[in-house]
């Protein structure tokens, strides 16, 4: 039985895909830290503290990736540094608030569907598709 795997399991296929090695970096070790947050809120920590400093070095100001860091740092800190935590979500908030020009940059790709006939659609109509795709985000980046 195939047990379904990360899309990071692969990172030559998402470094052809145009990611960078920063983004592969921030994505697996955000995978990492959710999959620990549960059972060692430490290593997680760390985990995510090595996300925030690559979000810094290598992502713009307005990219959501950068809010994400600052408000999983935030969170996971608000217990034992309130003060610092509480000007992390903060700043995680503004992140979010500035990044609908990041989302509207985004060229989001093709979903596989659930039939052909759903991917024929998509092909046709792939503006709608990247729009309301895009209107997801920025609905999401709101929210915060």
């Amino acid at each position: 039985m195939n047990t379904p795997s990360s899309p990071l399991d692969e990172s030559p296929a998402a470094l052809a895909a145009g990611w960078s090695n920063a983004d592969v970096e921030w994505e697996k070790k955000q995978e990492m830290a959710a999959a620990l947050a549960g059972k060692d809120a430490t290593s997680a920590m760390v985990l995510w503290m090595e996300c925030l400093q690559i979000a810094r070095a290598h992502f713009a100001g307005d990219d959501p990736r950068l809010g994400a860091s600052l408000a999983n740092v935030g969170l996971a800190t608000l217990n034992d540094k309130r003060e610092e935590a509480v000007a992390m979500l903060q700043s995680a908030r503004n992140v979010w608030a500035y990044s609908a020009a990041w989302i509207d940059r985004m060229t989001p790709e093709q979903r596989a569907r659930s039939s052909p006939h759903h991917f024929r659609l998509e092909q046709k109509n792939r503006r709608v598709y990247q729009a309301a795709e895009k209107r997801r985000m920025h609905n999401y980046a709101a929210e915060w």
